[in-house]
């Protein structure tokens, strides 16, 4: 039996950690939303200068992506999304998940928690 067939995920899902394959999919959902509403919000895109194909410019860029592995991330991660109790912590919250890399939990840690940049800097 063939595993992705198991997994539930659409036949032309990308592998794990295939970034490039990740982004490609992602980029070609974001033009068919575009392309769905070009005709009504086609002043307000040419008002903000957003041209017919918005990703056109990144598709040279995906290969360079480097594999990582997909998982679950929060996409919400911030100080009143966490509950610390007793050495421990649960993520409340959870209606932003999505599937892709777990970094985007620390960069929108980081983004919305607004550290000093000695603590960034701990961090690293």
């Amino acid at each position: 039996m063939n595993p992705r067939e198991d997994s539930g995920a659409a036949p032309d899902w990308p592998d794990s950690s295939d970034s490039g394959g990740f982004a490609r999919q992602l980029a070609a959902w974001t033009q068919q939303v575009h392309d769905i509403h070009r005709e009504v919000y086609a002043a307000v895109f040419e008002d903000f200068g957003i041209p017919a194909e918005p990703l056109a410019v990144l598709e040279p860029l995906w290969h360079g992506l480097a594999p990582r592995p997909f998982a679950v991330p929060h996409s919400d991660l911030h100080r009143t999304n966490m509950i610390a109790s007793g050495g421990r912590t649960w993520f409340v919250d959870w209606e932003l998940t999505l599937w892709g890399d777990y970094l985007y939990d620390i960069a929108i840690h980081f983004h919305k928690m607004g550290f000093p940049a000695w603590q960034r800097a701990e961090f690293f």
